[in-house]
């Protein structure tokens, strides 16, 4: 059980890990009930569990979305940061009646989605009853909302914040682009691929441009 992991000493352990740089998100996959998955989830600042595995598990039907921008992972695939894979569909294509017949929708990298595609989202909750259930950034590399960001926070029923670290231990709430070891601040909002790399960043070190001790 967690509280016997607690009494072995699990939260130090995971700490030292993430400080050390061995560990950067730790999360779970669940096979029991509902209460005590609710349960785990308030034990803990988890950064994710197998939402798509524990609802197959029980013979439900998922639908993975993602935007047709988001193609790192190949044209049709979403993977996590955790090694799995699965098929999906891009957000783009989906209508109402798409949605049907499903018993939850996940979207991945939903910061790149649009208003009216938020808008999609928000009716299936509301029309259809299915539950949606969006992954992404809140801002970006300047400290500005996504377009796709901003309208679900103004919409959602609920927000659930996945907490990372920055390098000095403070909670990193800033998404750094690194080009050349450096944090540059300056171009186009969205770029995937190239020679440039995301670091998560707590808002002093952010605005310091520091990526680690010097």
């Amino acid at each position: 059980t967690w509280q016997r992991l607690k009494e072995m000493g699990i939260e130090e352990w995971i700490a030292q890990k993430r400080a050390s740089g061995a560990v950067r998100q730790v999360g779970f996959s669940y096979h029991g009930n509902s209460d005590m998955f609710c349960r785990l989830l308030d034990v803990y600042e988890w950064d994710f569990c197998q939402v798509q595995y524990n609802y197959m598990e029980r013979g439900q039907k998922v639908l993975m979305l993602k935007p047709k921008l988001e193609n790192r992972d190949g044209a049709s695939t979403v993977k996590s940061r955790c090694g799995l894979e699965t098929e999906c569909r891009f957000v783009e294509d989906i209508t109402l009646d798409d949605a049907r017949g499903y018993d939850c929708i996940i979207v991945d990298e939903a910061q790149f989605i649009t208003k009216e595609q938020v808008r999609l989202l928000v009716r299936i909750v509301d029309e259809l009853n299915i539950p949606v259930i969006c992954y992404g950034l809140r801002t970006d590399f300047q400290e500005n909302f996504f377009e796709g960001s901003m309208w679900l926070m103004a919409w959602a029923d609920s927000i659930e914040e996945v907490k990372t670290i920055c390098w000095c231990g403070r909670k990193a709430i800033c998404n750094a682009r690194v080009v050349d070891g450096k944090v540059v601040k300056e171009g186009d909002q969205i770029l995937l691929g190239g020679s440039s790399q995301y670091v998560s960043l707590c808002r002093k070190h952010f605005h310091e441009g520091k990526l680690g001790e010097e």
